[in-house]
């Protein structure tokens, strides 16, 4: 929903309780919006309820900070939500073992490592300009191929003939002398699953970060303070997931990035804004 229409919203509620001849102003409806959608934003977040809010923002550069000795920087797009613990804000922090690998066409040596989804695989032969996205697979229980061996494949079978690696695309009985590749029953596996492709960062106090010069193996520390995350290491790219602050809204064009569950709450909250607003009455003058 826009702003504009939930102004609307909020005016039609206004007047249906009486008070349509109350002059608010445009700037008093986007105030109000704006402080109801931020004090909510809370209450959800607390109540289990932020997932909506989560933003995610991938950072392929830290910087030295050589004014804090052992410490890398890089800033964040918006500030961290500040009104609450880093508990509830930083969701999750993920540090990339390889680069994702991307559809379409590619040049890649074996040995190399890309992460296709969440995992993390490994080529296994060269690959000169193909796409090779799907070609990806656990190689695990295989069975060898050579012509004529008299064996049944299985839709699903891993096979390897002459050092390179297949999946089977249908049942094949192997009792002649074709090539594995002249089959049509078996396509190239160029990516061996190796593992998860992410490893979890591990958010501390800002104070403890500065202090502590132990680095441990597969330890990743980080802390993030207002606009900033600093870290112990330089390993990237480092994905970080959290809760912003609330970024005013004025445009009546702009749509609310808020859940629709919220909506009529939001609703009922500006117009109690609105009405906490209004310049008491002057009682009458009894003398």
């Amino acid at each position: 929903m826009t702003l504009g229409n939930l102004i609307k919203r909020i005016r039609t509620k206004i007047g249906n309780i009486g008070l349509d001849d109350v002059p608010f102003f445009h700037d008093q409806y986007v105030s109000a919006i704006n402080d109801a959608i931020r004090s909510l934003r809370v209450q959800y977040i607390q109540n289990g309820l932020g997932n909506e809010f989560v933003e995610s923002e991938t950072f392929y550069v830290l910087i030295e900070d050589f004014d804090l000795p052992f410490l890398n920087f890089a800033d964040l797009k918006k500030p961290i939500l500040r009104s609450l613990p880093p508990s509830l804000t930083v969701r999750s922090s993920l540090i990339w073992k390889a680069p994702r690998l991307n559809r379409g066409t590619g040049t890649y040596a074996k040995g190399e490592k890309r992460i296709i989804g969440r995992e993390l695989y490994e080529a296994v032969d060269n690959i000169t300009e193909q796409d090779t996205y799907n070609n990806a697979a656990k190689i695990d229980r295989v069975r060898t191929f050579y012509p004529d061996n008299g064996l049944t494949f299985f839709e699903g079978d891993i096979v390897k003939s002459n050092g390179l690696y297949y999946v089977a695309t249908q049942e094949y009985e192997n009792n002649t002398d074709t090539l594995i590749e002249d089959t049509g029953s078996f396509e190239q596996i160029y990516w061996k699953y190796v593992g998860s492709g992410y490893v979890e960062a591990r958010h501390v106090p800002f104070s403890e970060l500065h202090s502590n010069r132990l680095k441990l193996p597969n330890s990743y520390p980080f802390s993030v303070k207002e606009n900033k995350v600093w870290t112990q290491f330089n390993n990237v790219p480092f994905t970080l997931s959290y809760i912003p602050e609330w970024e005013e809204v004025t445009d009546v064009n702009e749509e609310l990035s808020v859940p629709d569950s919220m909506l009529m709450d939001i609703q009922n909250l500006s117009v109690q804004h609105l009405i906490g607003a209004l310049p008491e009455e002057p009682e009458d003058d009894q003398g």
